[in-house]
């Protein structure tokens, strides 16, 4: 499934990893979910303005 624009990042990624069978790939999705997510959780005057959570 291609990401959706409206999703935030995070959305998106999570649902790749869920179906994700190759280890690695999935270390890699887990990582960049993790990176997303602490994006989110940074106040909002230090987000980047493309940034949707």
């Amino acid at each position: 499934m291609a990401p959706n624009i409206t999703d935030p990042k995070w959305y998106s990624i999570a649902e790749q990893a869920s179906t994700e069978m190759d280890s690695a790939k999935l270390t890699i999705l887990v990582e960049q979910l993790c990176t997303a997510l602490d994006e989110c959780r940074k106040p909002p005057a230090l987000q980047p303005s493309n940034l949707s959570c």
